[in-house]
């Protein structure tokens, strides 16, 4: 009986010891890299695929209608990263412009109102944090702008036509990984607004964008 009680008593006295040298040892953090090379600053290029869903609300005297269109994109893209030494946060800055091809005709009362738009492009700034290891979420916002060409007719004539540069802002909310020390890849997406233009003073449009990007970009100049 004597046996047995010693021994449990010396197993009890191993655990608790053991325990606190669990306890009192210090944790082991896992080292974190957000790139294979451990930094992302620097200037980068690259290239841009999508989809764009860009609505418009025309109105005609009293008549008005809401347009959704559809198209794709393929644009390009510049900017620069700066993440701080150890750090695991990034700020950077981005010029973008692209290619698409809206060409949308519509009924508004007793005339047809043909929008066209063939470039759009954005100069933003962003910022991030990595959330894994070579992983970035991102958003990113500044001025965008839009080429926008209005055309109003009725059955048998062109009535007006003028083209002009939407200004506007763009929210941009994304994920980005480094896919080796050069290469990244870029999910996001996109918000355009364009607020409203008059055209030949009787005609307002109001423009936003919806859309939906990826693109492939290099690091330069290291």
């Amino acid at each position: 009986m004597g046996g047995r009680t010693s021994g449990a008593i010396a197993a009890a006295v191993i655990a608790i010891v053991t325990f606190f040298d669990i306890v009192a040892a210090p944790a082991q953090v896992p080292s974190f890299q957000p790139s294979p090379t451990g930094n992302w600053t620097g200037p980068y290029v690259g290239i841009v695929f999508g989809g764009e869903s860009p609505f418009s609300n025309i109105r005609v005297d009293t008549d008005q209608r809401d347009v959704t269109a559809r198209s794709p994109y393929v644009g390009f893209q510049a900017g620069y990263n700066y993440q701080p030494v150890g750090s695991n946060y990034l700020i950077g800055a981005q010029f973008s412009t692209g290619f698409l091809n809206i060409n949308d005709r519509n009924q508004v009362g007793t005339v047809d109102v043909t929008t066209k738009s063939s470039v759009e492009g954005s100069a933003l700034v962003r910022g991030g944090v990595f959330v894994a290891p070579q992983t970035l979420v991102f958003v990113s916002t500044g001025l965008a702008f839009l080429e926008q060409k209005v055309t109003v007719s009725n059955p048998t004539t062109q009535l007006w036509s003028t083209s002009t540069t939407r200004l506007g802002f763009e929210v941009v909310v994304g994920v980005e990984k480094a896919l080796s020390d050069d290469w990244h890849a870029r999910l996001c997406g996109v918000f355009a607004d364009f607020g409203t233009h008059t055209y030949w003073g009787t005609v307002p449009v109001q423009t936003q964008v919806g859309a939906v990007r990826l693109s492939f970009s290099r690091r330069v100049g290291q």
